[in-house]
């Protein structure tokens, strides 16, 4: 434990996190409100014009990855560990440098990533016994994007499961990919980029979709129903280009 607080190092990480919101406000009211506010009044949204948009999120999602990990990662826990006087600040790794999957989920969250080691992998370990890695790591892999998508569905009041299906099945087949060199590490950082993307297009629509379309069923089944492929306005089914 450190000797004492040292407040304008904290007031400096609160402020870091303030203009990172403020940077967050404008990429999303510049790259989300605009392309996706008329979102189900159009009589169409064609399948064309998703793939230019979505193409267009690719580099706004991976400014909006960044500051998510500085923002939090970086700044507010550094924040309150110098209120709480914590001496252990390691809160991530070098993950940029990765040059796979599976050293980049090991390095950008340490303190998840080593609750679900200790609590999670090495004790289904010590049941069915250390052989049984690929079982572990396939728990541990399914029960972070569960909860990482339970998170996401609870704070945006609808479920559309795209961090659950990139986090379980893309993210869990790249895991065992491996690869070195400056080509992998380039080809992780366009992932990520394309990933972040791809989420922050499909959650945005379904979110103005949901606001200017009626409930497609009623009671708790809307609550899962996707709207961006059930509205009249925005199915694909007759694309106008």
């Amino acid at each position: 434990r450190t000797h004492y607080i040292r407040w304008y190092f904290v007031f400096s990480n609160f402020l870091q996190v303030i203009v990172c919101f403020i940077f967050s406000y404008y990429i999303f009211m510049r790259f989300c409100f605009i392309p996706f506010s008329q979102l189900g009044k159009l009589r169409k949204f064609s399948f064309k014009k998703y793939i230019l948009t979505s193409t267009a999120c690719t580099l706004p999602g991976g400014l909006l990855m960044l500051i998510a990990f500085y923002s939090f990662l970086h700044s507010w826990l550094n924040a309150f560990a110098e209120m709480l006087r914590f001496g252990d600040r390691l809160f991530y790794k070098d993950w940029w440098n990765a040059t796979t999957f599976s050293v980049w989920y090991r390095t950008w969250n340490v303190i998840v990533h080593d609750w679900l080691y200790t609590y999670i992998y090495r004790d289904i370990q010590l049941l069915i016994g250390k052989q049984s890695r690929t079982i572990a790591a396939t728990v541990v892999f399914w029960l972070s994007a569960g909860v990482h998508e339970y998170i996401l569905m609870m704070s945006l009041r609808y479920c559309l499961p795209v961090l659950f299906l990139f986090f379980s099945v893309g993210g869990y087949v790249l895991f065992f990919v491996q690869g070195s060199g400056r080509g992998w590490n380039v080809a992780i950082w366009i992932s990520l980029f394309v990933g972040w993307g791809q989420m922050i297009c499909l959650y945005s629509m379904e979110w103005y979709a949901r606001k200017h379309c009626p409930p497609v069923l009623d009671g708790y089944l809307n609550f899962f129903m996707p709207h961006i492929i059930l509205c009249p306005s925005t199915n694909y089914t007759n694309p106008v280009y």
